[in-house]
């Protein structure tokens, strides 16, 4: 039996992989369901195209160009993993800028190895941009966003009688050979053990005496920003200098609340200010990218979340994702969202190809779906 650790999409994927592949798999989870950098997400499916805003393809581009495509397959029923019951925001996201784009980065916009991609599109055609104060280039990119907690209710329904609570300590070796954990609920036997558990990969393998999987963390200053009076929905980027987007937006519901969540550039640099600090920074930031809009903003929370990711030597931001393993241990970080699938196929690649008995979870809880966390103010 393979013991999966984590529950966040990337490991719930894993899990469905295996599981449609005919091996016996269990999932155990320490919080709920999806809690963590998963929850949390903005459930943006990209395929590389904000890695390019400095008119090039780089090699995070190029390794993350074919998940869109891997999703809408799986949100349709297509593929080893079938998420036909999850919901999508919207079938496309937008980029835009405030002034005129560099001949460069407009000629790259409009080549060959970008049409299948995006298309530039008149501000008429999206009601956020409609206002003749807008000023700028709107582009579409044919990128999906997920509602993150449907497919996390979606995969759970998948592997129902799988996905248990327990906090899972250490790795069990037995004369060289894995054969379980340590969790605060016993040991749990398993010919194989994957830790799909983000952050919390590095204290289990800590715990374990295992270093040959070292691991960095990229911290976040999120943005919720709850609104007074609604605006058109918004799921985008916005085009400034660097090769990185000011602001990410997307639009989420708190009952009929419309919030905000606010990620990109804005939220990598203000990691170090108080909250206090990062919520000015995020209202200004939010207010002149959508400045022709009459923002009635009600009030601002600043989330903070850690990016658990394979620290690989220099390489400060990882291109892919990271699948690393030793007889009986297989290892991985997602990275980003959008690598759950061909991690999952990673994963079965290295997994043992022969099982063990399914083991016997009688008197383990099962772990409820996490909540979003504009939900909880």
């Amino acid at each position: 039996m393979k013991v999966i650790v984590g529950s966040g999409i990337a490991a719930l994927w894993c899990a469905e992989h295996l599981k449609n592949s005919g091996h016996e798999i269990i999932v155990l989870e320490k919080d709920a369901i999806g809690s963590g950098q998963t929850i949390a997400s903005q459930g943006m499916i990209h395929g590389g195209t904000k890695y390019s805003l400095d008119g090039s393809l780089a090699r995070s581009s190029i390794a993350i160009s074919e998940m869109p495509e891997i999703w809408r397959n799986a949100l349709n029923g297509i593929g080893s993993v079938d998420l036909s019951k999850s919901k999508v925001l919207t079938d496309s996201q937008v980029l835009w800028s405030l002034g005129g784009l560099t001949s460069r980065l407009a000629g790259f916009f409009g080549s060959k190895v970008m049409s299948s991609k995006m298309k530039l599109i008149e501000p008429m055609d999206h009601d956020a941009f409609i206002s003749p104060s807008f000023k700028g280039s709107l582009f579409e990119l044919n990128e999906p966003v997920i509602d993150v907690q449907s497919v996390l209710v979606n995969l759970t329904s998948n592997l129902s009688g799988r996905i248990f609570k327990a906090t899972v300590k250490s790795i069990i070796s037995e004369s060289g050979k894995i054969t379980g954990v340590v969790t605060d609920q016993g040991i749990i036997k398993g010919d194989e053990v994957i830790l799909a558990a983000g952050e919390g990969n590095a204290q289990i393998l800590q715990n374990s005496g295992i270093d040959s999987f070292p691991m960095q963390i990229r911290p976040l200053a999120m943005g919720m920003v709850f609104m007074k009076t609604k605006i058109p929905d918004i799921y985008g980027h916005q085009l400034g200098a660097s090769n990185r987007p000011v602001v990410t937006v997307s639009t989420h519901y708190t009952g009929d609340q419309q919030v905000l969540y606010v990620g990109g550039d804005v939220a990598e640099s203000g990691v170090g200010l108080c909250d206090a600090d990062q919520k000015q920074a995020i209202k200004t930031s939010v207010e002149a990218a959508l400045h022709w809009l009459d923002l009635d903003i009600e009030h601002i929370e600043i989330l903070r979340i850690n990016r658990g990711e394979p620290k690989l030597n220099s390489i400060i931001k990882p291109d892919s994702y990271f699948c690393g393993h030793k007889p009986g241990l297989i290892v991985c970080w997602p990275t980003k969202l959008a690598f759950a699938p061909v991690l999952a196929s990673d994963v079965a690649d290295h997994c043992n190809k022969l099982d063990g008995d399914r083991v016997n979870m009688n008197g383990l809880k099962t772990a409820q779906i996490a909540e979003y966390p504009w939900a909880k103010n």
